[in-house]
């Protein structure tokens, strides 16, 4: 049989000259601009190496082999230092966008202080304007990627709850499209289509003011969008490559508020105007719904009530940046078997597009525990897990009450100087999990479930004396474990009101 191709229509190989796809292009080449401009004014550096950009001009760097070659590092800061092992200079001198990604390559990945500096933030600004945060009416607006790694169900929930319980007329306005891309550090996800589970979210709720979706703009139009009233941004973000966000520097630039998650580059953005909620206080995508809702309506309430405790103080840091010390391929390579070697031939995956594998190993996911506080900040505070069965509550014969219950404990106990956090009983035995229960105030399983005796046993011989563990059911349960309490879930919300 001979086959035939229809040449006629859409062809289904793409163009060998066009620039590969990447999300971040447009900012990327933003971003590109500004700090070649920095780097040569300040250094004298004429040809840095911006390794992330997909069509980037290599000819000139692959021709000076003995000078050391700058390597400028954006969001794929984690993939490329994997990848280094493919570099064929003699000495690499690297630069970075986030004091973040700084922490994690000096902290995690071994790296001198002085092998790897930071280009300021201001440097991607021409000035820098101040608007006070609006009173009672305002536009919580969104820009960029409409994306499961922005946390766009925290943002919805957050602005729902503004208007509905605190007389807030807050307009959610999303600018940008939808894709499905997935947190890679919690590991590997099922296939979704976000756009039809934001519809069917905004759905599902009652609005005063609904949200409003003003499509995809060029990156210097949006910001001065005609229909905006009084834009605060939000960006809850915790996405691995958040290492900068050109939208909130456009918006501190504009002089509107902005309200940030407490991870990699939004750190960086300072100001009398700038709050920063920590990052154990933002539901992800992917988190239970109710544990999302839950978070969301806390933070509202703890924002309404007192937003300045969320304030950053101004820092500049363009006075520390100096010139990183070389690194040569020896020591590149020594760095990274030293990684392989402590956190296991896994990480190996990272190299492989696959960092979701990696970080549903073992290693992977203490790995990513520690990256985690230092690419993001918590409230030091009070911790208050939440045990359950099933980590999206869909074993529970009335999963209706369970998600109940569990937005009740994530509104109650989520505060600035408290959070809570649910881990499935199935990650019980984890280091991370034991590590987190031994820092635990107060350990709650929702609901009873039968033959759950050896759970509270091993939970009660780990956990410190001083930590109190509940069991929430409407029956009378007895216990030889004098350190387990059965309560009513009513009673617990009343004992937590009196003590404070």
């Amino acid at each position: 049989m001979v086959l035939k191709y229809n040449t006629t229509g859409k062809e289904l190989k793409t163009n060998r000259n066009e620039i590969h796809f990447e999300h971040s292009l447009t900012s990327m080449d933003f971003l590109i601009e500004k700090a070649s401009q920095f780097l040569f004014e300040e250094y004298s550096i004429e040809n840095p190496w911006f390794i992330d950009h997909p069509n980037w001009n290599q000819k000139e760097v692959i021709n000076k082999l003995d000078d050391p070659v700058d390597v400028v590092l954006f969001g794929s800061y984690l993939r490329r230092f994997f990848e280094t092992g493919n570099l064929i200079h003699n000495n690499y001198r690297f630069w970075c966008i986030s004091e973040q990604v700084k922490a994690v390559y000096v902290n995690l990945l071994g790296f001198n202080s002085d092998s790897i500096s930071v280009i300021p933030r201001e440097v991607f600004r021409t000035s820098k304007k101040c608007s006070s945060f609006p009173d009672h009416k305002f536009d919580l607006v969104h820009a960029g990627r409409i994306s499961p790694v922005k946390n766009i169900e925290f943002y919805l929930y957050f602005c729902h709850e503004l208007q509905t319980n605190h007389e807030i007329s807050c307009r959610p306005v999303l600018f940008g499209d939808f894709d499905n891309i997935q947190h890679e550090q919690n590991g590997r996800h099922l296939p979704i289509d976000y756009a039809n589970n934001i519809k069917n979210l905004i759905s599902s709720l009652s609005w005063k003011i609904k949200p409003h979706f003003a499509g995809l703009y060029p990156m210097n139009e949006w910001i001065n969008h005609k229909e905006l009233d009084q834009p605060v941004l939000a960006s809850f973000s915790t996405y691995i490559c958040e290492d900068f966000s050109v939208s909130t520097s456009q918006a501190e630039e504009a002089g509107w508020p902005c309200i940030l998650s407490a991870w990699g580059g939004h750190l960086d953005a300072t100001g009398s105007e700038i709050y920063h909620i920590p990052r154990n206080l933002i539901g992800e995508s992917g988190e239970a719904d109710c544990s999302i809702k839950g978070k969301a309506r806390a933070l509202a309430r703890e924002f309404a009530t007192n937003r300045k405790l969320f304030i950053s103080e101004e820092v500049s840091s363009k006075s520390n940046t100096t010139l990183p010390s070389p690194l040569s391929l020896s020591q590149l390579d020594k760095l990274r078997r030293d990684i392989v070697s402590k956190w296991g031939i896994d990480t190996l995956f990272i190299n492989r597009e696959q960092m979701d594998i990696f970080a549903d190993s073992n290693s992977g996911r203490l790995f990513f525990n520690e990256f985690k506080k230092l690419f993001g900040k918590v409230n030091s505070s009070q911790r208050t897990t939440i045990i359950t069965f099933d980590h999206n509550l869909e074993q529970y014969p009335n999963q209706r009450e369970a998600s109940q219950t569990v937005e009740r404990l994530c509104y109650i106990y989520n505060t600035q100087d408290s959070y809570a956090e649910i881990i499935p009983s199935r990650d019980i035995s984890h280091k991370v999990s034991i590590a987190k229960i031994l820092d635990s105030q107060n350990i709650i399983f929702p609901f009873f479930e039968k033959n759950m005796d050896p759970l509270l046993n091993f939970i009660s011989e780990i956990a410190d004396k001083n930590t109190s563990i509940y069991v929430l059911t409407d029956n009378s349960k007895k216990t030889t474990n004098k350190n387990v309490h059965f309560i009513t879930a009513q009673d617990l919300f009343n004992n937590d009101k009196q003590k404070k």
